[in-house]
């Protein structure tokens, strides 16, 4: 099912504004006021200029266009609730949908069942000779809201169901609205997915307060460690995205990493000689230093990569044990004397990680001790066992630095990341870091990754279900370059990974780039009113959009006024206009000193030109020699072009 026609009647700042999603239909309502408040006709034509540019019936896309608080993102929360709380909504709709193989297009009204202010919108359709031969328009349908049925609600009337569709919404943006309100749909914005983080943490302490009122930890997890671990599990969402041989061509074609940096730090360690006597240390810094030198020279002896993985991580684990006081009797089973042990361990080792392996293997887990339950979880065979099925690749970044470890993204991978980032740390340092590749991914990359990595998750939820696709700014944080390839990137993604989905794309953007990839059949122009609410403009967009010049986009008063220049430097050429304007006499050395840099700067040669000669008008002799025997250097330069060309003629 596909949605053509959407209605609003009061939704936030859009009041009774109809959008259409249809590229070969046109879409008009007519309001008659009745006894009972409103009648509507629907008249549906066949739009003659249509063209079909997306190959076929399987994917459909719409582009939201307008300024800053036009309504894009208004019109895309309403899209959410009616996909997935419609029995919520407190504002009648109005909307068509398309049944793609039958042809059957069927529109729905508001009849009754919400709130006592809600009105009902009855409704007549009309359609031409030529819409009826293309498509079959069944008699307009009432819905009622049952705001009591279930939990979120029922809507009766309907000829099929939500719960047979999928919604999915994606944004890299971070803002405040309440995206937890909007269920019923696979919402991948960054809000959504760091309040349901955060909500589930709160959840869990809750919990264990519950379970264990006397045994409170009184530490307080610090934002920054909720952060990590959030960050985490986007890790996991994109090594799912990238592991997947289903997009190995979109990985390559989109310049994704094929290669991710484990390394290590010895942060534990730093902390540990910066604050010598103030933790329960068995020994000095002199010999906690000693004992690290002869650790890291060790490493070096045997350059089996995956033993030297093991053994750093072993190393790491015990300076994170010594740091937490987790290093003590009563964690170790059937062994007294742990301090003497460990200060004998430091002091005298001299396979320094034999001995640290067998140490530590002897932690005991304690339900109640979530330090130890971590470290017992890096060092347990589970992330040995994925370590050895993980492909590390040898190269010179690992022979420079033993502590940094390079592997291959596949599925193996895999269960080598969930071992080591399924761990929530409890402080807000931690020894294992990664990087993408070698030099990791700048913020525009990181962004691209993320939003192909949430419509691999979104696949993931939705299977085969025919899906309607909301992205708000999906181009955000991408240099102008990239924004070109945006809509062809993103096609190349639905037709790999939702090949047997029915995808209906709705996008919003400000990026001109992307108006040019789509007809002006395929496009929403919003604009706000002078009320301050959401509009459609009342003259029709002239410019025909697909494949236009970006510049004459940017000259059409919808997009852009007051011209192309930035309003900074405007304002800064109005304000060196002025002043040589109130000048009686520029003198050589006075343009010198005061107005020739100042002119230079302009990159517009035709505006240069124009304040130069307004300096002209206000010039001595001498600076008018000047400007002339410059301008003279311009005309010999284009009159030497002019001869080459004519000689290349002959």
């Amino acid at each position: 099912m596909r949605l053509l026609y959407l209605w609003i009647l009061d939704y936030r700042k859009i009041k009774q504004q109809g959008f259409s999603f249809s590229s070969d239909l046109n879409f008009t309502i007519t309001p008659k006021p009745n006894d009972n408040g409103y009648w509507f006709d629907i008249d549906i034509t066949l739009n003659e200029d249509y063209q079909d540019i997306f190959e076929g019936a399987s994917i459909s896309v719409t582009g939201i266009v307008g300024k800053n608080g036009s309504g894009k993102s208004t019109l895309m929360h309403c899209i959410k609730m009616l996909y997935g709380r419609l029995p919520r909504l407190t504002c009648p709709l109005i909307f068509s949908f398309l049944d793609p193989e039958s042809k059957v297009v069927s529109t729905y009204f508001y009849q009754k069942g919400g709130v006592e202010e809600m009105m009902a919108l009855p409704v007549t359709l009309k359609t031409t000779n030529q819409a009826s031969g293309k498509y079959k328009f069944e008699n307009p349908r009432p819905y009622n809201i049952n705001r009591m049925a279930d939990d979120h609600g029922r809507v009766n009337g309907l000829n099929f169901e939500f719960k047979n569709m999928a919604c999915g919404y994606v944004t890299n943006s971070f803002e405040r609205h309440p995206e937890s309100i909007y269920h019923g749909i696979q919402n991948y914005s960054t809000t959504f997915l760091l309040d349901k983080y955060l909500n589930k943490q709160v959840t869990k302490l809750e919990n264990k307060a519950i379970q264990k009122p006397a045994k409170i930890d009184k530490k307080i997890l610090l934002y920054h460690s909720h952060l990590t671990d959030f960050y985490n599990e986007e890790l996991q969402s994109n090594v799912r995205f990238l592991a997947a041989p289903a997009n190995a061509v979109l990985i390559h074609k989109l310049n994704l990493p094929e290669k991710m940096t484990i390394s290590f730090n010895f942060d534990d360690y730093d902390y540990l000689i910066d604050n010598d006597g103030q933790h329960s240390l068995y020994f000095n810094n002199a010999g906690l230093a000693a004992f690290h030198k002869k650790a890291t020279n060790q490493l070096y002896v045997d350059l089996d990569k995956k033993r030297a993985f093991v053994d750093i991580l072993y190393l790491c684990a015990f300076y994170h044990s010594i740091r937490h006081n987790i290093l003590k009797d009563e964690n170790f089973k059937g062994r007294d004397a742990v301090k003497d042990a460990l200060k004998d361990l430091v002091e005298n080792a001299e396979e320094v990680f034999p001995e640290i392996r067998k140490f530590m293997d002897g932690l005991q887990i304690k339900q109640d001790d979530e330090q130890v339950e971590i470290v017992h979880q890096i060092l347990g065979k589970k992330l040995q066992n994925a370590l050895d099925k993980a492909t590390m690749i040898d190269d010179n970044l690992y022979l420079k630095d033993l502590q940094s470890f390079v592997f291959k993204i596949d599925y193996n991978l895999l269960g080598l990341i969930f071992n080591v980032f399924q761990l929530k740390h409890t402080e807000d340092i931690i020894f294992l870091n990664y990087s993408w590749g070698y030099d990791g991914l700048s913020a525009g990359e990181e962004a691209q990754l993320n939003f192909f990595s949430r419509l691999h998750e979104i696949k993931r939820a939705v299977k085969d279900k025919p899906l309607m696709l909301l992205i708000d700014e999906g181009e955000l944080y991408f240099h102008p370059q990239w924004q070109k390839f945006f809509l062809t990137w993103l096609l190349d993604c639905v037709k790999i990974m939702f090949a047997k989905n029915q995808v209906q794309i709705i996008l919003t953007t400000h990026s001109p780039f992307i108006v040019s990839d789509l007809p002006k059949q395929n496009l929403v122009f919003l604009r706000k009113d002078d009320s301050g609410n959401c509009g459609l403009p009342s003259d029709e967009i002239q410019t025909e959009t697909l494949g236009a010049n970006i510049h004459e986009l940017f000259t059409n008063s919808f997009f852009l006024q007051d011209g192309l220049m930035g309003e900074h430097a405007r304002e800064y050429i109005q304000g060196l206009i002025k002043e040589i304007k109130k000048t009686r006499k520029i003198t050589r050395e006075k343009y010198h000193k005061v107005y020739k840099n100042k002119v230079n700067l302009i990159g517009e040669q035709f505006l240069k030109t124009k304040i130069l000669e307004l300096v002209a008008s206000k010039a001595d002799f001498n600076l008018i020699d000047e400007i002339i025997e410059s301008r003279s250097t311009e005309l010999d330069m284009l009159k030497s072009i002019r001869n080459q060309k004519k000689n290349d003629q002959n």
